[in-house]
Formats: structure tokens, sequence, C-alpha cells
């Protein structure tokens, strides 16, 4: 997200800001992750949970 449009609407959040608040809350990794077997492919998927383990453990 481009630096200028958080100045003018801060409650846009960045993919990466988006995607640790999933990650956090096993209720919301479950169904992202539903979600994500539906419309993506399986290097998808794979990338996805991978980051979310490793952020869960930090």
């Amino acid at each position: 997200m481009h630096k200028g449009l958080q100045e003018y609407f801060p409650q846009i959040r960045t993919r990466k800001e988006v995607l640790k608040d999933i990650c956090i809350h096993p209720e919301c990794l479950r169904q992202f992750e539903l979600w994500s077997q539906e419309s993506c492919t399986g290097k998808c998927r794979k990338g996805r949970s991978e980051s979310c383990k490793s952020k869960r453990r930090n």
C-alpha cells in the first residue's frame, strides 16, 4: 500500500498487517485456509501457511 493513502486513510492496512492478524487468531486462520484452498494453487497455499507458522512461533 502506498504511504500516501495511509496518511489520508489510517484505517487502511497493508497485506502484511492483515495476514499477521489472520495468523494470530486460529479461527481466522482456519477460515482463511479454507478460502485459499478454494481459490489458490498448492504453491500459493503452502506459502501462506508457512508464513503463518513462522509468525506464530515468534
